[in-house]
């Protein structure tokens, strides 16, 4: 026998090795508690995984024996499948954000889960930006994704800008939306926070010479676009 919503299995009466069945429950149990993952998106797994690694096996994926849609960890040397209740919940390390067990649906992103299927869910999006070579200003295409309540742009001067003494972080239209006069050297940053706004279609982030008129000869910039994405219940 084993429970309800994730299958861990019970102690029998009179049962032999006793802390085998056990050690299996505290294996699952160290699994499902932190509630991460490193991937929903990598289709081979990992060669060399470490111990208590988990993943969500994505369509065609091979996981061992794991299927696809399901949750596989390693665990004493092979793949095991980790079940899932409605509402099950798990930070999806490669994407910066969390993904839901909606059934027949899957995996889909969001934190919070409605009874017909509704989902809400915070993301941050990391980018690293080149600007060597870029002109006056360099966009970062579709930065922003569709349908997207945005926050802020979050700005880091991760190696030394060269060309403009500042820099600025926007959107068409609005330069400065996210952050102005920040400094070229690292570490300069910005958290560049606004009355949130809504998206329509896939939205590039500028990042433009303060001055608008020095090119850009070099320098990395790191952007973090925190966002809240409403999903669509199924029809």
């Amino acid at each position: 026998m084993t429970t309800a919503k994730f299958s861990l299995p019970y102690l029998q009466s009179g049962q032999a090795q006793k802390h085998v069945t056990h050690n299996e429950a505290l294996t699952l149990i160290d699994a499902l508690l932190p509630g991460v993952v490193v991937s929903a998106t990598l289709a081979t797994a990992p060669l060399s995984p470490a111990e208590g690694e988990a993943y969500i096996v994505p369509s065609g994926g091979v996981f061992g024996v794991v299927g696809e849609g399901k949750m596989a960890l390693y665990s004493g040397g092979a793949w095991v499948e980790i079940p899932a209740a409605f509402g099950h919940r798990v930070l999806v390390l490669e994407e910066g954000r969390y993904r839901i067990y909606a059934g027949s649906r899957g995996w889909v992103p969001g934190q919070i889960i409605g009874a017909f299927g509704g989902t809400l869910g915070l993301r941050t999006i990391d980018l690293e930006v080149d600007l060597s070579g870029g002109g006056t200003q360099v966009a970062v295409a579709g930065a922003i994704p569709a349908r997207a309540i945005v926050l802020g742009v979050t700005t880091w001067v991760a190696t030394n800008v060269t060309g403009p003494d500042q820099i600025k972080v926007g959107v068409t239209g609005e330069l400065s939306k996210f952050g102005s006069y920040i400094w070229r050297d690292a570490p300069s940053s910005n958290i560049g926070v606004v009355g949130p706004y809504a998206t329509y279609a896939d939205t590039d982030l500028l990042i433009t010479a303060q001055d608008e008129a020095t090119a850009f000869t070099g320098g990395t910039v790191r952007l973090s676009v925190l966002i809240i994405e409403p999903g669509a219940a199924p029809a």
